[in-house]
């Protein structure tokens, strides 16, 4: 798993539950992942008032020195295409595509994985090829993964 920083991938395979329903798969790496640092989960509706608790933590970006997500720019875009209070009506997509253009220079992405109203989110580095068969692997176990290409 090249493209997860610092993942201990024997610890990984050693708690691996197959088989399994894609629930379980799902929870095991979520379970793993958290206590590796690089994966977090979001409850979108407190998204904004949990940024720092929940996404700046991951080792990656820790090491990495990512300082605060600035929301400004989004709010400014959103507000501009649309009506309505942007902070309430604000939806995961354009939140990650909005912090994987920040965390771009740091060569890193976040990947939600699974299709849920939360989200579960991953730590990549930003090398494509790994993350396509991250992407294929995951699919094969029925866990879908999007990329919220920076935008």
């Amino acid at each position: 798993m090249r493209c997860v920083p610092s993942i201990d991938v024997p610890e990984l395979r050693a708690k691996c539950p197959f088989p399994a329903t894609t629930d379980q798969v799902l929870g095991w790496l979520y379970d793993n992942l958290v206590d590796q640092g690089v994966m977090a989960y979001v409850e979108w509706k407190e998204f904004n008032a949990f940024l720092d608790d929940t996404i700046l933590p991951l080792a990656p970006l820790r090491d990495a020195k990512v300082g605060a997500i600035d929301m400004g720019p989004l709010y400014e875009r959103l507000a501009d295409e649309g009506d309505g209070d942007v902070a309430l009506e604000l939806d995961h997509p354009p939140y990650v595509e909005h912090v994987n253009r920040i965390l771009a220079a740091s060569r890193l992405q976040l990947l939600e994985i699974g299709a849920y109203e939360n989200a579960h989110l991953l730590c990549v580095c930003k090398d494509q090829s790994a993350i396509d068969r991250l992407c294929r692997a995951l699919s094969a176990l029925g866990i879908p993964v999007f990329e919220h290409a920076a935008a």
